[in-house]
């Protein structure tokens, strides 16, 4: 467990933790949550008889897998060696090509497969698995299965030990009356409410409620999204009005296999709280602003993916009030790291605001000198005899001009897409 920041706030006592590990991904100590565990999932497999691993990730599970496995692997036999399966969503060419990146001496450990239904279709873990062996048949015939282990829900000892280790943290000899954890497919919310639970079995004189925070009509916790209809004489789990929207990307999941334990920890008393768009980029923006402010020895541990830093929104007056959170009260924010495949709201709209400056810097000076150069070549006599085509010679510039300036931003702004259909139909152009 690592403690980030202490702060108060209206007689409200709040305190920001995260898991403590040793991974690093891409130069960073403990990208994410998903680092801390990776290797024990690993050997969880292994005792389970498998030798191939398969999971459905959004990017950092998978990533903390694969680095796990290269440890893993590098130094057993060949026949000792594990591979891994990643199931990933269409249209991620950057993920994809970080989960396949992987080889040792011509042995590749980590593949991701591409499930094109990932939003029509609920896969069970039994799909999972037959996925994973029909990769198999196709990537490497050669290489004998002994068994396969689906852990896209496995929650490793080390999330329940350092879980513990918070819920024990005090203030004041008082321990936290809340604790604020993001939920996705839940295994973290899961860690925390099975270390509680252990806890009170050891009659440790503790009340935490958890606060677990969804996006919006975008978590089964609170919208149905799965339903069963048989198709050629089977069950088929079909996911019908699911469109995630929310910033917070990886807590949005149309199903997830533990849904039923989330359900039964909502029956014992804990509280699961909804954020719409706007109150997740608040949330992180608030996070961000503690982390410069407050944590000088850290001064970017609180640069957070807009998933990670949901625990923010809680320093909301209405909403510590709507949750119940009182003055005097002890209140644990729990943040989960950084993201391999995600920036923060604040960062994606810094890059959309200066990367349309400058293009349309670049834009404006280019057609003031395609227009000099018109007047240098042809004079002015026949530029006034040929306005008409200076002008539609202008309208065509400036549209091929922004073409290929919503072409660069489409990546971080989708809605760019928007404006190239309509600027294409002012000047009759077809974008296609």
């Amino acid at each position: 467990m690592q403690k980030i920041l202490d702060f108060y706030k209206n007689g409200i006592s709040y305190h920001v933790f995260k898991f403590n590990g040793n991974g690093n991904l891409n130069g960073n100590e403990h990208t994410t949550i998903k680092d801390v565990g990776a290797y024990e999932t690993i050997e969880y497999a292994v005792n389970l008889g498998a030798n191939v691993i398969v999971n459905v990730t959004s990017g950092n599970n998978g990533e903390a897998l694969k680095n796990a496995a290269l440890q893993y692997n590098s130094n057993k036999s060949l026949e000792e060696r594990v591979k891994l399966v990643h199931i990933i969503g269409l249209n991620d060419p950057e993920k994809e090509s970080g989960l396949r990146d992987s080889s040792i001496d011509g042995f590749d450990y980590s593949i991701p497969y591409t499930f094109k239904d990932m939003n029509k279709k609920w896969l069970t873990e039994e799909g999972r698995i037959s996925i994973a062996k029909e990769v198999l048949k196709e990537h490497d015939n050669n290489f004998k299965v002994k068994g396969i282990i689906d852990v896209t829900h496995h929650i490793p000892k080390e999330y329940i030990k350092q879980a513990e280790e918070i819920l024990l943290h005090t203030v004041n000899g008082k321990h936290l009356d809340y604790l604020v954890v993001p939920v996705g497919t839940g295994r973290t919310f899961m860690a925390f409410y099975t270390g509680l639970i252990n806890l009170q079995y050891q009659d440790v004189k503790i009340n935490t409620k958890l606060l677990g925070i969804v996006p919006k009509g975008e978590h089964p916790i609170t919208n149905n999204f799965v339903f069963d209809e048989i198709k050629d004489g089977t069950i088929e789990r079909i996911i019908e009005n699911y469109n995630p929207v929310s910033p917070a990307d990886k807590l949005s999941c149309p199903y997830t296999d533990l849904l039923p334990h989330l359900q039964m920890a909502r029956a014992h008393g804990h509280k699961f709280i909804s954020l719409d768009g706007d109150m997740v980029k608040k949330a992180n923006k608030t996070a961000f602003n503690y982390g410069r402010k407050s944590t000088k020895n850290m001064p970017n541990s609180l640069e957070l993916e807009d998933s990670a830093s949901v625990g923010f929104s809680l320093i909301d007056d209405e909403l510590a009030e709507k949750a119940g959170i009182k003055n005097s009260d002890n209140v644990g924010i729990f943040i989960t790291g950084m993201g391999l495949y995600a920036s923060p709201s604040w960062v994606k709209e810094k890059i959309k605001i200066e990367r349309r400056q400058e293009m349309f810097k670049k834009v404006k000076t280019t057609v003031k000198n395609a227009a000099s150069d018109l007047i240098v070549a042809g004079g002015l006599v026949a530029l006034a005899a040929s306005g008409w085509y200076l002008y539609y010679a202008r309208q065509n510039f400036m549209y091929e001009q922004k073409v290929e300036m919503i072409n660069q931003i489409m990546p971080y702004d989708k809605s760019m897409s928007e404006a190239l259909e309509e600027k294409g139909k002012e000047h009759g152009i077809n974008p296609n």
